[in-house]
């Protein structure tokens, strides 16, 4: 079902490329993944 939300806007918007909101979504995910790794870790192993 969580492909449904990125075909969508592809075929909506017209775009050429069917990976645009993807590529869109790169930095955010990234950006989200190392913050909650680093929450995980300052959790698991406190100061």
């Amino acid at each position: 079902m969580a492909a449904n939300f990125n075909v969508v806007p592809v075929k909506l918007l017209e775009l050429r490329s069917d990976f645009a909101v993807i590529r869109a979504q790169v930095p955010f995910a990234v950006t989200i993944w190392i913050f909650n790794v680093v929450v995980m870790y300052l959790c698991v192993y406190p100061s």
